[in-house]
C-alpha cells in the first residue's frame, strides 16, 4: 500500500499508511525511501534511511538501490559516499544490482575515477557494468576512454549490445573520429 500510493502521487498517504504499520520490515522501509527519492526528496529519503537503521531494520540490496538511484539522480554526492560506506560495511557490494547502481551513481555524479574503482572492484563484470562505464566517460567528454573501455569489454569476451554501440558512436560523435565511426558502422551491420 505505501508503494501503491507512493507511485500514484498520494504521498501523505502514503505516509499514513507507513505510520499505522504495526511493524515497518525492509520492504515497507524501502518503498518509503523510494517514495521520497523518486520525488526528489533526498533528505527525506536519507532521513528514512537512518530511522530505518536506527529502529534496527537492517537494508538489503533493494534498500541500497533504492538510495543510490536518488542520490544519483539529485546529485547527492555526500549522501552516495555515506551509503557506499554502508554497502562494503555490509559486504554487499557484488549483490545484483547493487555495484551497477553504485557505478551509476559516481557517473552521475561526475565522480568517474570512484566509479572506475567501484568498477575494478566488483566480482564480475557484465554488459550493463561495462555500459555504465562506457557511457559515463562519453557523458563527461571523455571519448577516448569510453573508446579505451570499449576496447577492454570486448578483449574480456563481452558482446556489446545496441547500448553500447550507442554510447560508443556518441563518442566518435564528439571527437569527429571518422575513422573509428566507420569501423563501428561495419561491427553493427555485421552484428
Amino acid at each position: 500500500l505505501v508503494n501503491m500510493y507512493g507511485k500514484c502521487g498520494c504521498i501523505d498517504q502514503a505516509r499514513k499508511v507507513f505510520n499505522e504499520l504495526p511493524c515497518r520490515d525492509v520492504v515497507s522501509w524501502t518503498s518509503l525511501i523510494s517514495l521520497h527519492g523518486g520525488n526528489g526528496d533526498i533528505k527525506e529519503a536519507f532521513c528514512c534511511y537512518k530511522r530505518m537503521q536506527f529502529e534496527g531494520v537492517i537494508p538489503n540490496s533493494a534498500t541500497f538501490v533504492n538510495i543510490l538511484m536518488a542520490c544519483g539522480d539529485l546529485g547527492a554526492i555526500e549522501e552516495g559516499r555515506k551509503i557506499h560506506i554502508d554497502i562494503e560495511h555490509e559486504g554487499i557490494l557484488g549483490a545484483e544490482f547493487v555495484g551497477n547502481t553504485l557505478i551509476r551513481m559516481y557517473v552521475k555524479c561526475g565522480l568517474l575515477v570512484k566509479a572506475r574503482e567501484v568498477f575494478d572492484e566488483l566480482p564480475t563484470q557484465d554488459v550493463i557494468t561495462w555500459n555504465l562505464l562506457i557511457a559515463g566517460y562519453s557523458n563527461h567528454g571523455h571519448d577516448e576512454k569510453a573508446w579505451h573501455y570499449f576496447q577492454q569489454m570486448k578483449l574480456n569476451g563481452l558482446l556489446p549490445d545496441a547500448v553500447t554501440f550507442s554510447c560508443v558512436l556518441k563518442a566518435c560523435t564528439n571527437t569527429g573520429s571518422l575513422e573509428i565511426g566507420v569501423e563501428m558502422h561495419a561491427e553493427v551491420m555485421k552484428k
